[in-house]
């Protein structure tokens, strides 16, 4: 089954640009219809994954949802109950599982940290200019509109050495996505749509679904996002205390990774911590690890902290915010800028 390129929205199968300078913003529903109209105001704005090998805007806006926000919006009860339980529970419900105990608990820090978000705007550019281009689009459809109050935005952008504040390669994990054209470069894995996208048949040879009707669910799909803050201070004082002893090797660091079927990428947050700097300046830095899941539940079993360190080496990375989204298709996002009946 071909993919419905053009209702899905860009965020899932294209490219990052690179370099990349991005952002998160995030918004409180306080008034429903003013929502609804943001929302009409930016579909028409949306990037998505049409021509996305070689788009001719490089940029992209994309839009997610957190499941109170589906609530603010006034989707119905029984629509919201359908969702996966991982969608409708808070992150720090599988605490446990995601290693974020002690200082890494989700109550420490939140997306955004220690306030409630329910529509979130995805932005990415090669450069400066074309992502204030992309963040006007934002703001104008925000105009007048006071029912949806900012809480919180995060800018990404790629670090010049390609690599995160620890040094670790900033990659990607992408699998071969069934349907999509072109063909899979050597040893990429492929995976069928149905793992990444609702309406399309998974690997266990079901059609991944969601809740209400199909136009709300359909080429729509789930990001699983978690914020790492990097202790870069720290890890650099380590370095140079120990450096007889590791070199110019990172200190028994190594990227876990994430199984072969997730689609994930990560984006850099925080300015770089100059070299030599062996005390913490209070500025946050870290990375965001950003996983695609149509089955959240099935999926999000990746490692919590994406690094791994030899036993009782000090903790570098700590998360500091989890949260599941909704990214609808365009079909999803017309229907909830509307009147959504049941």
């Amino acid at each position: 089954m071909q993919l419905e390129l053009d209702q899905i929205q860009g965020t899932v199968l294209r490219p990052r640009p690179t370099p990349y300078v991005g952002a998160y913003l995030l918004y409180r529903i306080d008034d429903p219809a003013q929502a609804r109209l943001m929302l009409r105001r930016l579909v028409p704005h949306v990037t998505t994954a049409a021509d996305w090998q070689e788009p001719e805007d490089a940029a992209w806006l994309n839009i997610a949802f957190s499941h109170p926000g589906l609530r603010a919006l006034g989707l119905s009860r029984q629509v919201l109950d359908g969702f996966p339980q991982e969608f409708r529970e808070p992150m720090r419900a599988c605490e446990a599982q995601l290693g974020d105990l002690g200082e890494g608990d989700p109550t420490n820090g939140k997306l955004p940290e220690r306030a409630r978000f329910d529509i979130g705007l995805l932005l990415i550019a090669p450069d400066r200019a074309t992502f204030e281009a992309k963040l006007a689009i934002g703001h104008t459809a925000r105009q007048k509109l006071a029912g949806v109050t900012p809480v919180s935005r995060l800018d990404i952008r790629a670090p010049e050495s390609g690599r995160d504040h620890l040094g670790l390669v900033d990659r990607a994990s992408r699998p071969f996505v069934s349907g999509e054209s072109g063909r899979p470069r050597a040893g990429q894995v492929r995976a069928r749509a149905g793992e990444f996208l609702l309406g399309y048949v998974d690997e266990l040879g079901r059609i991944a679904t969601g809740p209400g009707p199909e136009r709300l669910w359909r080429n729509g799909t789930y990001l699983s996002i978690r914020k790492l803050h990097q202790k870069v201070a720290l890890f650099q004082r380590f370095r140079k205390e120990n450096e007889d002893v590791y070199g110019e090797e990172l200190p028994g660091a190594r990227l876990t990774g994430c199984p072969h079927m997730l689609l994930c990428r990560r984006a850099v947050y925080g300015p770089a911590l100059p070299a030599g700097v062996l005390d913490d300046d209070g500025i946050a830095r870290g990375v965001v690890l950003e996983c695609v899941n149509a089955d959240p539940g099935r999926q999000f079993d990746f490692s919590p902290h994406e690094w791994i360190f030899d036993p009782g080496l000090p903790a570098f990375v700590v998360s500091k915010g989890s949260e599941q989204v909704f990214l609808p298709g365009i079909s999803g996002l017309r229907y909830l800028a509307g009147a959504m009946p049941d």
